[in-house]
């Protein structure tokens, strides 16, 4: 790239920029950095933006920090620079800005943002990828397309060009590595995605790709085509909303919901009726609140990222969100109607050696790991992982996750894993956090932190207390072992249909997303119970509790379990 000219004597902001040359490459002295950029009106438009983003989250980087900057350069840095330009060829888009330091030349690279909510919506439909049976599986029994370093370096360059991201090791986590990555959506919120995994390279991926499927699930990725109005306004182009569970708690305080309340709409596909419908946004995206109008909106329901899936095809996408629904339901079905689940000796479960090793380390430093067959008539392996802490003095009692998925014991070590990391972790964090009664529980670490004493240990006891230790676990066989995911999603959609009304899919996906083969989506299964935050926030479905404990050969006369789901 030919330099066009090194500027050393004026502020570096957008008025300067704009004063410029179009379509010529620059550099910028400032101190001991220069700044290389390939000066085009859609870089201008993006540095605005970019601009604007980090200063309403108050953010502080290499960009923001050389903003507005008088500094007198002196010969020697002039020089230096002119050098620098001199022997450096430089191939440069106009996305991004090179820092370059005179004395080391050490290379920054900083990606300039976009307005990830104006890009176009893909074009993709699950009635008519089903049946073209593309996306071959790596192995026989595993669900996805593409190798996670691939995709994850695909999340990450998706996340540089959005928002502004760090990833750290929670080194509160003891057995596992524990990895984050934090960005900024709205000033003042901070959304995270997390990575747990056996090594340190496959946390930090499912880190990246975990804060990918929230940000697109939080807001539109893309120019949404919406509607507003009441049900009795969209009919026959709408789902109700009551078919969706609604709140059950006396306790909630959003607008209680009638067909003639006016709400935002989204696009969704039916999966029985093979039709595109208008179900309620509410249960669509979880960050409506931040760029509706509160009023207009009228928040009658709480919904969370229940469902929302990221996969390296969009089948693959459609299909993990649905073990996720399965995994929670079946969860959560069991906890509130207090279900005697078989527990599972899971010393006799064919983990691989290293996993072994950690579960005797996690036993031996005196906590006691339990857990529970929890599928139902889906017959798609589901578990419930409890750990206790028989400590003296712990800080976190009780710790739950649940795993579900075709292959049983991936089930089984997704559940464990989740679990095993989230103690330790929660017995730090809990040393400041405090107690917590009934009535705190109302927001997301508060159905954590409740269970943080041994005083608790008796909400537990329904399945603790079962006589029903299984050695061998019931065989599934391979229903869901074909070449393609979608002839696998295809058989899924089939059993879901014969016992649930419909299957409603959310594409989250913009054509930037696809091109990086990054597919978001919301499924939505009426019927099965969402997973919701806050206890105030409930929905309760009396009939799903009832039609399991029946297929159990159970009585349907029962009392619902009060005490606050424990799941993280």
């Amino acid at each position: 790239m030919k330099i066009k000219k090194l500027i050393s004597d004026r502020k570096f902001n957008l008025e300067g920029l704009k004063r410029l040359k179009i379509n010529e490459f620059y550099a910028f002295l400032i101190l001991d950095q220069v700044i290389f950029i390939n000066l085009t009106e859609k870089f201008l438009k993006k540095f605005e933006y970019t601009m604007q983003y980090y200063l309403q989250n108050k953010i502080d980087n290499h960009l923001t920090l050389s903003i507005d900057k008088v500094y007198v350069n002196d010969k020697e840095q002039v020089d230096k620079a002119k050098e620098l330009i001199s022997k450096k060829s430089v191939d440069l888009s106009d996305e991004i800005l090179l820092f370059v330091d005179i004395y080391t030349n050490k290379e920054t690279l900083f990606s300039l943002l976009m307005p990830y909510y104006l890009e176009e919506k893909a074009e993709l439909n699950i009635n008519e990828i089903i049946n073209e049976n593309k996306t071959i599986k790596k192995e026989k029994y595993n669900y996805r397309k593409l190798e996670m370093n691939k995709l994850a370096d695909d999340a990450k360059a998706y996340l540089d060009s959005r928002v502004n991201h760090r990833a750290f090791v929670d080194f509160n986590s003891k057995y596992f590595p524990a990895v984050g990555v934090e960005f900024n959506t709205k000033k003042n919120y901070i959304e995270s995605g997390f990575g747990r995994s056996s090594n340190y390279h496959d946390s930090f991926n499912i880190a990246y790709l975990e804060a990918v499927e929230r940000l697109s699930s939080q807001f539109y990725a893309y120019k949404n085509e919406d509607k507003y109005g009441s049900y009795n306004e969209l009919k026959e182009e709408a789902i109700k909303p009551s078919e969706f569970i609604l709140a059950s708690s006396k306790r909630n305080k959003f607008i209680p919901y009638t067909d003639d309340l006016k709400i935002y709409w989204t696009k969704a596909e039916s999966i029985r009726e093979k039709s595109t419908k208008f179900i309620p946004e509410q249960i669509s995206v979880f960050g409506d609140s931040f760029f509706r109008n509160k009023e207009k909106m009228n928040r009658y329901i709480y919904d969370s990222s229940n469902g929302v899936s990221l996969g390296g095809s969009y089948a693959e996408a459609v299909f993990h969100g649905l073990l996720e629904l399965i995994e929670r339901d079946n969860f959560l079905t069991t906890w509130y109607g207090k279900i005697p689940a078989n527990q599972v000796n899971w010393r006799k479960l064919n983990f691989d050696n290293d996993f072994k090793t950690l579960l005797k380390e996690v036993t031996d430093d005196g906590y006691e790991v339990h857990l529970f067959d929890t599928t139902m008539e889906l017959a798609i392996p589901s578990y419930w992982a409890l750990i206790i802490n028989r400590n003296k003095d712990c800080h976190m009692f009780a710790y739950n996750a649940a795993g579900c998925h075709p292959v049983e014991i991936q089930a089984a070590k997704s559940a464990l894993l989740e679990a095993i990391v989230g103690i330790t972790i929660h017995e730090e964090n809990n040393k400041i956090n405090g107690k917590k009664q009934l009535d705190d529980v109302t927001e997301f670490e508060d159905h954590v932190n409740y269970y943080n004493s041994s005083v608790r240990e008796e909400d537990f006891n329904f399945a603790l207390k079962q006589n029903n230790n299984v050695e061998n676990r019931k065989q599934f066989g391979n229903r869901f072992s074909g070449k393609t995911i979608e002839e696998d999603l295809g058989k899924l959609f089939e059993k879901i249909l014969e016992l649930y009304k419909d299957v409603y899919v959310v594409n989250l996906t913009s054509k930037s997303m696809q091109e990086k083969n990054l597919y978001v989506v919301k499924v939505i299964v009426p019927g099965m119970l969402p997973m919701t935050f806050g206890t105030q926030n409930e929905r309760y479905d009396v009939e799903r509790i009832k039609k399991e404990r029946e297929r159990r050969g159970l009585s349907t006369e029962y009392e619902k379990n009060i005490a606050p789901h424990p799941f993280p």
